[in-house]
């Protein structure tokens, strides 16, 4: 559960971090290692330590390097920034039936397979008149996935 916890607070650290607009991968390194370190202590992994930028090694330059902070490698990362997704395409009727259920289709790449929720905003309309199910923000189901699709409902 501690676990769950964790990973929930290093993707809002990347999320914050992405939302700047200006972020290089280097941005990123501060939400990965202290992520590293906050799991090995919720974990009881005595003597980790992680180094950002280590000089260059047997292994070339890393990102990272997790150690018993003596001689002990446990391993070396290459860190790579998050990529966005991106909608390929939406499917949905050009003629929407007033009181009628409309099913829509979102076609989606995503190379990090990270996707875990989906929000639609109302852009033309009465927004009180207008309802998407399951509901404007949701989780599609497809984490874990490159590519692919998934729906949604909207009722006017």
């Amino acid at each position: 559960m501690a676990e769950k916890v964790l990973f929930r607070g290093y993707l809002a650290d990347l999320t914050a971090v992405a939302a700047q607009g200006d972020a290089r991968e280097e941005s990123f390194y501060p939400a990965l290692a202290d992520f590293l370190a906050a799991y090995a202590r919720a974990t009881r992994l005595d003597n980790v330590h992680v180094t950002t930028l280590p000089k260059p090694t047997e292994a070339g330059n890393p990102d990272f390097r997790v150690w018993d902070g003596h001689q002990h490698v446990v391993g070396y990362i290459e860190a790579k920034a998050p990529t966005a997704p991106t909608v390929s395409k939406v499917a949905f009727p050009s003629l929407v039936k007033v009181g009628q259920e409309q099913t829509g289709l979102v076609r989606f790449e995503d190379p990090d397979g990270d996707i875990v929720r989906a929000e639609f905003s109302i852009v033309e309309g009465d927004p009180a008149t207008i309802q998407v199910k399951p509901g404007p923000s949701f989780d599609p189901g497809v984490s874990g996935r490159t590519s692919g699709s998934f729906g949604f409902t909207v009722i006017v």
